[in-house]
């Protein structure tokens, strides 16, 4: 019996003497990184060549990595259970075309201090960082970092272009895709459901407005989306979701076999991003690629976090 089976069994026993105690332990599940992502002696190595720093996010130190002379920033947000250390491979590329790029661990991943993260705390790391840089010639997410970006300037950060690296673009699916690979029962997935939903309180409505595809017409920069026909963690509905909301706006790029994290290291899909990343970020005009929202000062300074 695999650990995941054996979890399930645990689980799916227990909610019927307590659905509160299996709901609870499942919540803990879905919300905590399992363990912290160990680069790879490349990305330790490109870890090693950036200027680090340590900023402050609801109480909580974030780790935060930068690499070019500050002009033309790209920002780069990583996916649950990963790190910053996963641009590693966009990273020379982009500042051999005059980009300089930053990256994080969100908490409870990497270096940064926490054991578990949501996307309201994603969205004020980037946020914060958004006023200590300015406007992003590109924001390039990788899985559940997309989603987060794409909330991120729904609430007003500016950026030229945006890229979703087998991006999560429904917030609905994060509970389904995890409460499917345990198979679940429904009393876990109820309770799973009210309690993420008290967690976001006073926000409401969140399964649609955390979601990518929500108030589209709040995101007018172009967008890139990377799917992959094998990716099992995020599926390629998730790009359609994206492409039928954007229509005019995104271009879809379809890779085969790369599953969902090979495309951060496969040559041509950098490629392909890093292409698109000069064709819309400081080769194209403030008019004609600025995504609508407030500028730095307009930005409200209260972490969103700090508002449940």
């Amino acid at each position: 019996m695999t650990i995941r089976k054996f979890v399930s069994l645990i689980l799916n026993t227990i909610s019927y003497a307590s659905q509160s105690l299996a709901g609870k332990t499942a919540f803990y599940l879905f919300s905590t990184p399992i363990g912290r992502s160990k680069p790879s002696t490349v990305e330790a190595k490109v870890l090693a060549e950036s200027r680090q720093s340590t900023i402050k996010i609801g109480g909580t130190d974030v780790s935060v990595y930068t690499w070019g002379d500050g002009k033309h920033p790209v920002l780069f947000a990583h996916g649950w259970n990963s790190g910053a250390a996963r641009c590693a491979k966009l990273v020379g590329p982009l500042l051999q075309r005059g980009y300089s790029v930053i990256a994080f661990d969100a908490q409870g991943h990497g270096l940064s201090q926490g054991k578990t993260t949501n996307i309201l705390q994603y969205t004020d790391i980037i946020m914060h960082l958004y006023r200590v840089h300015g406007a992003f010639d590109a924001i390039i997410g990788h899985s559940f970092g997309a989603l987060c970006s794409f909330h991120a300037v729904r609430q007003g950060v500016t950026t030229k272009c945006l890229v979703s690296l087998n991006g999560v673009a429904s917030f609905q699916y994060l509970a389904d895709q995890f409460c499917a690979e345990l198979d679940l029962n429904q009393r876990i997935r109820d309770y799973l459901k009210a309690r993420t939903e008290a967690l976001f309180l006073p926000h409401t409505n969140i399964w649609e407005s955390f979601s990518a595809h929500y108030e589209p017409h709040k995101i007018t920069a172009p967008i890139l989306v990377v799917s992959d026909e094998h990716d099992t963690v995020v599926r390629a509905t998730q790009a359609e979701l994206v492409r039928e909301a954007y229509p005019r706006q995104v271009e879809v790029y379809t890779t085969s076999k790369l599953g969902h994290n090979r495309s951060l290291r496969d040559p041509s899909t950098i490629e392909r991003v890093v292409f698109f990343v000069n064709t819309h970020g400081k080769a194209a005009t403030a008019e004609g690629s600025a995504s609508s929202g407030a500028g730095v000062s307009e930005l409200e300074t209260t972490p969103l976090i700090a508002k449940l």
